[in-house]
C-alpha cells in the first residue's frame, strides 16, 4: 500500500488531526526548512496554488530589516548569538 501524505498548517492542524485519528498509527515528521524538502514536496506544498498560503509582508524599515536578517541569515555567527542572547526571555516554549 503507497504511503498517503498529508500536510498540515500548524499545531493547531495537527492537534485536530489526532483528535480525528485516535487509535491509528501514523508518523508525524516536521521540516526545518527547504532544504529538507524533496522537489515532489516543494511543489505541492509551496507552489501549487491549491495548497500554498500567501501572506504579504510589509518592512517599513528597509536598512533595519536588511541589518537583522544579516545577523540572523548571514555567515558571521557573532551577531546570531547576540541576538539570540538579547531576545532569549522573549521566547516562548510549548512542550507537548
Amino acid at each position: 500500500m503507497a504511503k498517503k501524505y498529508i500536510y498540515l498548517k500548524d499545531d493547531t492542524a495537527l492537534e485536530e488531526f489526532r483528535v480525528k485519528n485516535k487509535g491509528k498509527t501514523y508518523t508525524v515528521n516536521r521540516f526545518k526548512g527547504l532544504g529538507e524538502m524533496s522537489p515532489e514536496e516543494t511543489e505541492e506544498t509551496l507552489l501549487a496554488p491549491e495548497n500554498r498560503i500567501l501572506n504579504q509582508v510589509t518592512i517599513s524599515d528597509v536598512e533595519k530589516a536588511n541589518k537583522l536578517f544579516d545577523d540572523l541569515m548571514g555567515g558571521s555567527v557573532t551577531p546570531r548569538k547576540a541576538y539570540i542572547k538579547e531576545h532569549s526571555k522573549e521566547a516562548k516554549y510549548n512542550a507537548e
